[in-house]
């Protein structure tokens, strides 16, 4: 493979067989035991006593352990992978040149290694083969913002719920669109995954080698993301199998005037219709359509959570009429039921001015009235107003919860749609009987719809979805008992409704190592050169995007 350069702590090199020395990197250990035989990074992680010593004298001894709860939980997901190795040991650094100096050990010690946020992925992201050094990047949360150049270094831990509110005060926000799940999803965690509006409002980054070498990405000066070939792009949306992300420059923007509106629908055909017009428009920014079941869902949240949505909400409210009629609203959504139609889109405008939104908002309802029914906007008013409200990452009943996703063209969005309901419908009568449900979410922020079937079934929690949940939730459902039958059956069911978005030619976000790249025999021969040049031992999350150790690709 050829030589790639980066502005980095180190010289350029040229990738090496795996254990060879680097330039710039500290001398490797004679990777052989004392009877001459080979040292696996398997074999070296039995002994990681001294190693972890190490490591905590660079990070302090609370963030360095080897605690088998702890490890366990390091490389679980929000759906559970029994195959999965536990980590070896969890390393939590508090900035990049801790992160840096703990690389370097473990690649001096040939220790593979995984970063980690929040750890909400449902790919099997961190579902490792073998032991590994956890990163875990929950102390990174730095916030440093230059509202003068419209930009904030965010440290990669960081919640996009604490972003929101550390932009706040300057009447700010981030450009970049962030997860549902933002209230513990973390920015270096979007920056990895990617997410299915893109990352185009990420502007730069700071990205720690398998080696230990910190490379910068964008203009020096931050304000600009294209100074010269896109180097933040090509660590983006990686899963981590490049490079550990610890600090990400946001773009970020005045928050604009918007107007909202929601219609309901008979058919999702005609919904459909009504949402690729108003997205190829470009007079929606953000659109979110629900089935009855997931409309129905949204409205089983607690009182408490109630109570802080109807406030942001109202506190959004421009007059004291508004105050009254958007709690109005929030009453009427809180106790709708049958009334409803099968189907319901949200819609967000947003403009520089509020005359441009309300303009937008016009058109979006003559084209929506053609076919839809007008509703209260209270869905997406709240969606606007309290934008993170993932709830324990379970069901309204505790139930267990795993999703699929697809990113489709306008063209094909319809077939796909229908060929993915086909297939919950015939399996409807296993899924009865297993206590399987399945609600749908059909979103957009662009040029493109995302389709994502949801499944829910009641079984045994892991430790990942209890520490998420409220004290009280967490005595209402951490009692239930293990039900793998109705897991093996959703593992399936995601199977074949991935293979049916593939078929339509789907693209996907959050990769890890349930989705498979599209026109894989192409993609896969860069990323390999592109792994064996910054991962040259093959230790940054091992198997990753169906990258398992460097090799070199045959010509």
């Amino acid at each position: 493979a050829a030589a790639l350069c980066f502005a980095t702590t180190n010289q350029c090199r040229t990738p090496s067989a795996p254990g060879a020395s680097l330039p710039g990197r500290l001398p490797a250990k004679e990777g052989r035991n004392a009877v001459g035989s080979e040292i696996t990074p398997v074999q070296r992680l039995h002994e990681t006593s001294p190693l972890l010593k190490q490591i905590a004298a660079i990070v302090g001894p609370d963030h360095a352990t080897n605690d088998a709860a702890k490890c366990d939980l390091a490389t679980s997901d929000v759906f559970e992978r029994s195959e999965r190795a536990h980590a070896a040991m969890v390393v939590s650094p508090r900035t990049t040149d801790e992160t840096s100096a703990v690389m370097r050990l473990l690649s001096d010690n040939r220790v593979p290694a995984i970063a980690r946020g929040a750890g909400l992925s449902y790919t099997g992201s961190f579902a490792i083969e073998q032991p590994a050094a956890v990163i875990d990047t929950s102390r990174m949360t730095n916030i440093e913002v230059n509202a003068a150049d419209r930009y904030a270094i965010v440290g990669a831990g960081a919640s996009w719920v604490n972003v929101a509110a550390a932009l706040k005060p300057f009447g700010m926000m981030a450009t970049q669109v962030s997860p549902i799940s933002g209230a513990f999803a973390t920015v270096g965690g979007l920056a990895s995954q990617g997410i299915p509006a893109g990352l185009d409002g990420i502007l730069g980054l700071a990205v720690v080698l398998a080696d230990g070498s910190i490379v910068r990405t964008g203009a020096p000066t931050h304000f600009y993301r294209y100074a010269g070939p896109d180097m933040t792009g090509l660590f983006l949306g990686d899963c981590g199998a490049f490079g550990i992300k610890t600090e990400v420059v946001l773009q970020i923007a005045p928050e604009p005037p918007v107007a909202f509106a929601s219609f309901g629908f008979d058919d999702v055909d005609h919904l459909l219709d009504s949402l690729i017009t108003c997205m190829g428009e470009r007079i929606v920014t953000r659109a979110f359509a629900l089935d009855r079941v997931k409309s129905a869902d949204a409205r089983k949240v607690g009182l408490a959570e109630s109570v802080r949505t109807a406030a942001a909400v109202i506190g959004r409210s421009k007059t004291l009429a508004q105050s009254a009629r958007d709690a109005a609203k929030l009453l009427r959504f809180a106790v709708g039921g049958s009334r409803e139609k099968p189907w319901s889109l949200h819609m967000t405008m947003a403009s520089p001015t509020q005359a441009g939104a309300d303009a937008q908002l016009d058109r979006a309802g003559k084209i929506c009235q053609d076919h839809g029914t007008r509703m209260d906007d209270v869905f997406p008013r709240a969606m606007w107003a309290k934008p993170y409200s993932v709830r324990g990452f379970v069901g309204p009943s505790g139930e267990r919860w795993a999703p699929v996703h697809g990113i489709f063209s306008f063209s094909r969005v319809r077939a796909a749609m229908r060929d993915l309901r086909k297939i919950v419908t015939d399996r409807a009568a296993e899924m009865q009987e297993l206590g399987v449900n399945a609600s749908w979410l059909i979103s957009s922020a662009g040029p493109h719809v995302v389709i994502e079937p949801m499944l829910y079934w009641r079984d045994q929690l892991d430790p990942f979805h209890i520490q998420y949940l409220s004290p009280r939730n967490r005595e209402r459902f951490s009692g239930f008992s293990p039900n793998p039958a109705a897991r093996e059956f959703v593992r399936g069911m995601r199977e074949s409704l991935r293979d049916i978005m593939d078929k339509y030619g789907a693209v996907h976000s959050q990769i890890g190592r349930f989705y498979r790249l599209n026109n894989a025999s192409v993609a896969q021969h860069p990323l390999r050169r592109l792994k064996a040049a910054l991962d040259p031992d093959g230790s940054l999350n091992p198997g990753i995007l169906g990258l398992s150790h460097a090799e070199e690709p045959a010509d």
